[in-house]
């Protein structure tokens, strides 16, 4: 969840039907190579009535290549077997494909019944350097006291929460859009950046140009560039946006824990006024005893 490469998944000789991204369903989405960066998530179905001969498959993990023609950061790939019953016991033979034929695209991921509003927004640009790791020229340092105590102890000015330029304060019920905006990729990899509190629509992913509205992807963690150094690196920009109607201190942070540790990182004050209020939450049918909640809950 924390890597600092991203990865390739792909089963050799099968299609990966996408039907979820990060808790939100999709139309199915047939693809046979899956990116992934730290902290995006994909839930996929693998058709295997009658179509594949009974025998062994490579299941890949790839790491992308760098400009030296090399994995970035020389990582090693993940591998595993899926294994047919009456298959023999013995390693896959396949070898991947020099070119898959249809890698998942962020932008191609389509959700029915989320609407994307476009009135009312409010927009946030977050400029992010690796040069020191840092979000608008500031680093981000975990305070001594967290800012949900802060909050529930009375505080509700934001520039009593954290110091400036690490809390942005953004109004209530309002479309919030954020750009994403990298000065320096020349070093190090792509940033996933991860928001709590919120799934988002994706509005622009990498390297578009135009609002893919309104059919945006839904996720809460989007990388700001894609893999290989340098070409992608120093143009890069993604804007997604979010409704503001989750009281709460909500940290935005990149998902490679060294860089979030280096100060890659920065605050939501959200609603901070109500936090308070709604600090005893109704007792919910889920909350009586013996019963276990799902994770949809």
């Amino acid at each position: 969840m924390a890597c600092s490469v991203a990865w390739e998944f792909s089963i050799d000789d099968h299609k990966l039907t996408v039907i979820e991204v990060e808790g939100v369903p999709i139309h199915k989405y047939d693809t046979d190579m899956i990116p992934i960066h730290a902290g995006q998530r994909y839930s996929f179905v693998l058709n295997t009535t009658g179509r594949y001969e009974k025998k062994n498959y490579w299941i890949r993990a790839n790491v992308p290549l760098d400009d030296t023609g090399g994995p970035i950061h020389k990582a090693y790939p993940g591998n595993a077997i899926l294994h047919y019953a009456d298959a023999p016991n013995e390693d896959p033979t396949d070898t991947p494909p020099p070119v898959f034929q249809h890698v998942l695209r962020e932008q191609d991921l389509k959700v029915t019944g989320k609407d994307i509003p476009e009135e009312d927004i409010h927009r946030e640009i977050l400029e992010f350097n690796e040069s020191p790791n840092n979000i608008n020229g500031t680093k981000f340092v975990n305070p001594e006291t967290p800012v949900l105590l802060k909050i529930l102890s009375g505080v509700t000015d934001p520039r009593e929460l954290l110091p400036e330029g690490t809390i942005v304060e953004i109004p209530r019920d309002k479309v919030i859009e954020v750009v994403f905006k990298g000065l320096d990729f020349t070093r190090g990899n792509p940033h996933p950046m991860h928001l709590h509190g919120h799934t988002f629509a994706v509005t622009r992913s990498i390297n578009q140009s135009e609002y893919n509205m309104p059919d945006s992807p839904w996720r809460d963690t989007v990388a700001t560039s894609l893999f290989n150094p340098p070409k992608d690196r120093n143009t890069s920009e993604v804007t997604i946006r979010f409704k503001s109607d989750n009281p709460g201190p909500w940290i935005i942070h990149c998902h490679i824990d060294g860089h979030l540790a280096l100060g890659m990182a920065a605050v939501f004050a959200e609603r901070i006024t109500e936090i308070k209020q709604n600090e005893n939450p109704p007792r919910k049918s889920y909350n009586r005893p013996g019963h276990q909640p799902s994770g949809w809950q």
